[in-house]
């Protein structure tokens, strides 16, 4: 886990942010904002499953994982009970 959250505008292409930040700061996963409002969440594996040529022209906000379908968790979360649920229901990413 890191403390420098690397966002990702949720109107920036496919190929933008593949060249301006995920080589730049490579992580599986990256948090998607509109503004300065979380959106969702985009992995690399989102990406990946979209023709490379078609990157130029598809906006992050086309394929990623919006946040109302990600499961929540707060602060006051127990970090084993969150992982738990993660690992019983599948979950890679939470909000």
């Amino acid at each position: 886990m890191t403390r420098d959250v690397v966002n990702v505008p949720d109107h920036i292409s496919l190929d933008e942010m593949v060249r301006e930040i995920a080589l730049q700061r490579p992580f599986a996963d990256y948090p998607v904002v509109t503004g300065d409002q979380y959106a969702g969440m985009i992995g690399l594996d989102q990406v990946r499953r979209v023709p490379r040529e078609e990157w130029i022209r598809t906006p992050v906000r086309q394929v990623m994982t919006v946040a109302a379908l990600l499961p929540p968790v707060t602060p006051d979360d127990d970090v084993l009970a969150v992982l738990e649920r993660m690992l019983r229901d599948d979950h890679r990413l939470i909000a």
